[in-house]
């Protein structure tokens, strides 16, 4: 069984440690049959959500994914990574439309052209992510963002974000291979 633990912000430093763990496991040819990523986050940043999202996508192992607390923002994308997708009862997802952040202030124009250009992709990919791994269609997931929608776990369960709604975290021991 090998298991990362993703609390906290999804940041670049966050995210670099789950793929470094797992990337690792697979060097050292650690290869069981799934990975399990427990995960409570109040979101972050997305760019760094995709980027756990595809390598998780293509790692040879299963991958499950068991959510607690809650699964905000950018942490659904790291949610919907998983083959498989448990979440504790009471856990609550947040969807909002994102928010970015320019850290230079004075710079050309094309800077902030580009800039707008990579957010808007992040923002289509994103969505696109979450109509895919739940099979509703775009425009219905654009809705939920624009709403600024908070589900329950029943909600979720409901929209496709989840497989399964347990009691009691399941311990790693407990786990099936």
């Amino acid at each position: 069984m090998i298991y990362f633990t993703l609390t906290g912000d999804i940041n670049a430093t966050n995210c670099q440690g789950l793929i470094h763990f797992f990337n690792s496991q697979i060097i050292d040819q650690n290869y069981t049959d799934t990975f399990t990523v427990y995960l409570s986050s109040i979101g972050g940043d997305i760019d760094s959500a995709i980027r756990v999202y595809d390598f998780l996508k293509s790692v040879p192992n299963k991958v499950h994914t068991i959510g607690f607390g809650q699964i905000d923002s950018a942490a659904i994308i790291v949610i919907l990574s998983g083959d498989k997708r448990t979440v504790l009862e009471n856990t609550r997802f947040r969807f909002h439309e994102p928010t970015y952040y320019m850290q230079q202030a004075d710079s050309v124009l094309m800077f902030f052209e580009e800039r707008v250009r990579l957010f808007q992709q992040l923002d289509k990919r994103m969505k696109e992510i979450v109509s895919k791994e739940t099979g509703k269609s775009t425009a219905q997931i654009r809705k939920i963002y624009s709403e600024g929608k908070i589900l329950t776990t029943t909600e979720a369960k409901d929209l496709g974000l989840v497989h399964e709604i347990l009691r009691e975290m399941p311990k790693p021991t407990t786990l099936p291979q």
